[in-house]
Formats: C-alpha cells, sequence, structure tokens
C-alpha cells in the first residue's frame, strides 16, 4: 500500500498546471449553460480547521459527559 501512495503523491506533486486550457473554459461554459454544478464551493484552510476543532471539542465533551453519568 505504501507504494502505491508514495507513487501517486509523486505524481501529484509533479501536477501544477499554471491555468486553465482553452478546452477547460469551453467545457465549464458548457456546463454553466446546462445549469450543472461546475466548482465546489471555496473552502479555505482555516474553515476546515476551525470545523475539525469544533468536531474535536464536541466529542470530548460528548466523552467527558457521558463519563460524569458512570
Amino acid at each position: 500500500m505504501v507504494p502505491n501512495v508514495a507513487r501517486f503523491m509523486h505524481a501529484a506533486g509533479g501536477y501544477d498546471p499554471p491555468g486553465y486550457e482553452p478546452k477547460d473554459t469551453a467545457r465549464s461554459n458548457w456546463l454553466d449553460a446546462k445549469g450543472r454544478v461546475v466548482a465546489l464551493p471555496r473552502v479555505s484552510a482555516s474553515q476546515i480547521v476551525n470545523v475539525g476543532l469544533f468536531l474535536l471539542v464536541v466529542v470530548l465533551w460528548l466523552n467527558l459527559v457521558d463519563r460524569r453519568r458512570r
């Protein structure tokens, strides 16, 4: 499993397009015309960290409340 993950990470690390190619823009416009979702909403790293921390607090809180009942 580790060699497969390492190969994927190595291949993904080399993929760095400078921008969209014309065919990507044409496809995006076509999808917009069809009314389909083109991209995921923008989510910043700080928002992900905040949600993760919130979930961690919820899990810890539920564990503490459960121990007090015993």
